[in-house]
């Protein structure tokens, strides 16, 4: 019909690059990356290196850990409000793919606390809260939230898999990192909330259930327990210290 005609010629062609990337982006956002790592093999490095996300992928790398680093795009490389893509080398999506897989497998046969915190780290980079974001998505937000149909929580297997990995270690420097890592991801309810009231003053309001604080208080048990054989970058965090004096380890 003519209404059909009409149609047909407004549709822009399709992009198959576009396609087969947004599809492997999907299936690693579920969590299924051995399903991803077909559609990435076809994905041109030229191509992602005219996405927004190119300028994070260049300057990123996902093997940092969050909690110890984090990884600002330098401002004055370019205008942090264009967004302006940046040429890429590689295709980062498709080599995080291929080790988390391999990650994921040691894991699932036998597994040491080392492979488990690895991976830790390497989910927690790619979900909402991580430097690398642009492996699960196109966009960024602090209102960013789960959304998609099986959508993975990275945050969630990050903390499952740290705790397995300080309960089953005899590393102490491990230990402590994995201890570090749980303090540092936030997650569930907060355990501070402000209230004001009529006169404007604040009422401060405290939930010793939050996975927060257990998580704080148990990193602030080891300090006590271990004072002066704990890393540097715990005895010398400015938030871990403010706990150490308000909370004592009872």
């Amino acid at each position: 019909s003519s209404l059909e005609q009409w149609l047909a010629g407004k549709v822009q062609p399709i992009n198959e690059n576009m396609v087969t990337d947004m599809t492997a982006t999907k299936f690693m956002r579920q969590g299924r990356f051995a399903e991803a790592i077909p559609y990435l093999e076809r994905v041109p490095v030229d191509y992602i290196s005219t996405q927004g996300i190119s300028r994070y992928m260049a300057r990123r790398d996902y093997n940092v850990d969050r909690w110890f680093k984090r990884q600002v795009v330098d401002r004055d490389w370019d205008d942090i409000f264009s967004a302006a893509p940046a040429p890429v080398l590689t295709n980062q999506k498709l080599q995080y793919c291929r080790d988390v897989v391999a990650l994921e497998q040691k894991v699932n046969t036998a597994a040491t606390p080392e492979d488990m915190y690895r991976l830790a780290s390497l989910y927690y980079q790619a979900g909402i809260n991580g430097d690398c974001w642009y492996l699960t998505r196109y966009g960024h937000s602090i209102n960013d939230v789960i959304c998609y149909p099986e959508e993975k929580d990275f945050s969630v297997a990050a903390i499952e898999l740290l705790r397995q990995a300080k309960s089953t270690t005899d590393d102490e420097q491990l230990k402590q990192k994995c201890l570090y890592a749980l303090a540092f991801i936030p997650y569930g309810e907060p355990y501070e909330t402000v209230t004001y009231d009529e006169n404007y003053q604040p009422h401060y309001s405290y939930n010793y259930n939050s996975y927060f604080y257990k998580s704080m208080f148990e990193l602030v048990q080891y300090y006590y327990e271990h004072q002066g054989n704990v890393a540097y970058y715990i005895s010398h965090c400015d938030v871990v210290m403010t706990y150490v004096n308000t909370m004592g380890a009872g």
